[in-house]
């Protein structure tokens, strides 16, 4: 009776195979977490476009720091380029720890 079985070169080669999938499975996994787009991130820049938003609904064209959902936003109001009718609205999202999480700016026409 004759047994069935793979030989050595066979068992190295799928080894090696395993090995090289495990590795490029390694780099993207490795690749995916430092690519910096986390839940907090997300958050900040939904936060400052709803503030940017707010903004313009109300009119509220002065700048202003305030704490929202565990982070500071500061939000910097000012004429583009010497204009009075142009103004800048800059937004900046903190954590607490004080590192930048989202920037957003938007150009908008002032109402006289």
């Amino acid at each position: 009776m004759k047994v069935k079985a793979s030989t050595l070169i066979e068992v190295v080669v799928a080894m090696v195979i395993m090995f090289i999938t495990f590795g490029i499975g390694m780099m993207i996994y490795h690749n995916i977490l430092k690519s910096g787009i986390n839940l907090q991130n997300l958050k900040a820049d939904l936060l400052s476009s709803q503030i940017v938003e707010e903004t313009i609904k109300a009119r509220s064209y002065f700048d202003e720091e305030m704490e929202l959902q565990d982070l500071l936003v500061k939000k910097r109001i000012s004429p583009y380029q010497n204009n009075s009718s142009l103004l800048l609205i800059e937004i900046q999202v903190f954590s607490k720890d004080e590192k930048l999480l989202a920037e957003t700016s938007q150009l908008i026409l002032a109402d006289e």
